[in-house]
């Protein structure tokens, strides 16, 4: 596709440029740039409107529309910059994924004081966002940064907005000003906070947003019940609490405060009271099996080979690799005959006895770990690294990707193949699965794990909220799958181990497990009342299920 850029020239995008497809346009990237052309010319950005969006040309953390893109019949699009290796705001919503990277409540704070200085900005030049939503907001891996997308809906002072998401519409408002933009904002970083939707929880008689939204009815109540996934309320700054309450539950429509105290937390998020070990309901025993000195964030367990990596330290068989700290590992993998391998950014690290750096002769991108091998994407290849016994790292072609369009995740690799999605699986030492998802078409996926023949993925179409999808697959033909739906599933991650002999248990946001076969058309399904249990991170140790509890390692196991 030929395009014209007003004052700089031709381009031709292809295939291999494509990085997602939405609901109206369809996104390229060249170098730093971005492309964004509309599927229907009618629809594209006015050149009025694209003129007034420039008074933001001064706040970096608006992405922008840079440069009109035409074509013979007139504009089809803009470019705009390219925002590379990323979160979406939503994902950091989930307590595990917090967990998973070390995300800290100092670390989200400045976050929120990022943005609100962004809006302020935006709203001096005399612009409103309307669709301030999690969808439209991305951070960079450090978490440092959120930057703001979709600034082409703004409203500018000629041009009405275009977009709004139900999750942050004032059901109280009559149009748009400052104030509906700070009710937005409030919504959105009150779930960076605590991880749900202020009129999220359960009510015993209203339901939905609209009826909570138009009672005042919020989490502040003291007749709404949050899941325990939640964090508590006095994370939150005393000053900013206050705030938030009389938004929600006041109509207050102002910015906050200025400032953000420190909230009277720890030094990490508050930890969740330590599993007892006890029986549950006679249904579900747990078992503490490994103690750590710090919060742990991730578990790797091989053929009886422990790896867990902690605030502080990797442990490999309970001993601390000194030499390393938990930024520097990306993915841990593993050989016979010589222990786990420590994929860092500068190379390879072979422990136990920690050995010198390998340098890794390919460019990196993202990495993720799969049954005791590390996956690396290198542009428009995904490669799987070999370790051998006598110390020599090979890659080999695990699935050829279009490097823009692709994402990894524990287990599987997805694709948006210009607006179909694919998923890639790896059941097996050099096995490849792959299988279209129709389901998960015009999806964005936040949090999705493959484990022996399940992928549960936790995914939202545009205006949507969140939903869980859970595919159980057949073992020689994939394309034969079955998909169980749970709508609503607000900040869910994908909670799930499959076991060996079959068996897969699945948390759930609303405090349950769930005990299902793989097996594709299997009806059974048992559901076990585990509210202390069912948020917290499940991995497999020892061929058992495992719950990550703060610095302890606890083995479930269900009771007949």
């Amino acid at each position: 596709m030929k395009l014209l850029v007003d004052g700089r020239g031709e381009v031709n995008l292809t295939q291999r440029e494509f990085v997602a497809s939405g609901g109206e346009a369809d996104v390229y990237v060249l170098g730093d740039t971005a492309f964004k052309v509309y599927k229907d010319p009618k629809r594209a950005l006015a050149q009025g409107k694209f003129a007034e969006l420039q008074v933001l040309a001064d706040v970096p953390q608006v992405v922008r529309p840079e440069r009109l893109l035409l074509d013979g019949r007139g504009v089809r699009g803009y470019t705009m910059r390219f925002v590379r290796d990323h979160f979406v705001a939503c994902q950091l919503f989930p307590r595990a994924f917090r967990e998973r990277h070390g995300l800290k409540a100092a670390a989200v704070g400045n976050l929120v004081l990022g943005m609100q200085a962004t809006l302020a900005k935006i709203h001096e030049r005399g612009v409103l966002v309307v669709d301030l939503n999690e969808m439209n907001l991305l951070v960079d891996l450090q978490f440092k940064e959120i930057v703001f997308l979709d600034a082409d809906s703004y409203q500018t002072r000629s041009y009405p907005a275009t977009a709004l998401m139900e999750s942050v519409r004032d059901r109280h408002a009559k149009g748009f000003d400052v104030g509906t933009d700070w009710f937005a904002f409030a919504v959105v970083t009150f779930q960076m906070f605590v991880g749900v939707h202020p009129y999220k929880g359960t009510h015993p008689k209203l339901r939905g947003l609209d009826e909570r939204m138009a009672a005042d009815v919020s989490v502040f109540h003291s007749s709404v019940r949050v899941p325990a996934v939640c964090y508590p309320l006095d994370v939150i700054p005393a000053a900013w609490r206050a705030w938030y309450q009389a938004t929600f539950e006041d109509r207050l429509r102002a910015a906050p405060p200025e400032r953000l105290e420190a909230a009277p937390s720890p030094r990490v998020w508050p930890a969740a009271p330590p599993l007892p070990a006890v029986v549950l309901r006679g249904k579900l025993t747990m078992t503490a099996i490994h103690e750590f000195a710090d919060p742990i964030r991730e578990v790797w367990w091989h053929d009886g080979m422990l790896v867990v990596l902690t605030d502080r330290y990797l442990y490999v068989q309970g001993h601390a690799v000194e030499s390393l700290v938990p930024d520097d590992v990306l993915a841990v993998s593993f050989t016979r005959g010589t222990g786990p391998i420590v994929l860092t950014p500068a190379g390879l690290l072979w422990t136990g006895p920690p050995k010198a750096l390998v340098p890794l002769h390919i460019r990196r991108g993202p990495v993720m770990d799969h049954e005791g091998t590390t996956y690396a994407q290198a542009g428009d290849l995904v490669v799987a690294l070999d370790h051998h016994e006598n110390g020599v790292t090979t890659t080999r072609l695990a699935v050829e990707v279009l490097p823009h369009a692709t994402h990894l995740f524990p287990g599987v690799v997805f694709q948006d193949l210009l607006g179909t999605t694919v998923a890639s699986f790896f059941p097996a030492h050099g096995v490849l699965h792959q299988v279209r998802l129709h389901e998960l078409e015009a999806h964005t996926v936040l949090d999705a794990r493959y484990s022996r023949h399940v992928l549960v993925v936790i995914a939202v179409a545009r205006g949507a909220t969140p939903a869980r999808y859970v595919y159980r697959f057949h073992p020689a033909t994939p394309s034969e799958y079955d998909v169980r739906i749970t709508p609503d599933v607000g900040a869910a991650a994908a909670n799930v181990v499959g076991l060996e002999n079959g068996v897969v248990v699945l948390g759930t946001e609303t405090g349950e497990l769930e005990v299902f076969s793989n097996h594709v058309g299997s009806k059974a399904l048992q559901v076990v009342d585990a509210p202390t249990v069912a948020h917290r991170r499940l991995v497999e140790v020892g061929g058992k299920v495992t719950v990550i509890d703060g610095e302890r390692l606890v083995r479930l196991e269900l009771q007949p």
